[in-house]
């Protein structure tokens, strides 16, 4: 999530219900520092946002990821791969 306020949001559900989940500023688009051991989380990921990350978390190997990917008609490619 890019948006400050909702990382703040989300945050504070997952304290609040002990979950033992940190959340962070990240815009996929741009270089990013995604670990093999991070597990990213992307709800409403519109686009090439999904394709982007999908793309990223397997280039550095990490060993899971929930994704649920929208918005198919708002990729920059011609078709959907």
């Amino acid at each position: 999530e890019y948006d400050p306020a909702l990382i703040a949001s989300g945050q504070a559900l997952s304290d609040r219900h002990g979950l033992p989940a940190t959340h962070h500023l990240q815009d996929v688009m741009a270089d990013v520092a995604i670990q093999p051991e991070h597990t990213p989380v992307a709800l409403h990921a519109c686009g090439d946002l999904h394709v982007r990350l999908l793309q990223l978390a397997s280039a550095v190997g990490c060993k899971q990821l929930a994704l649920a990917p929208c918005c198919y008609n708002r990729i920059t490619a011609d078709s959907y791969q």
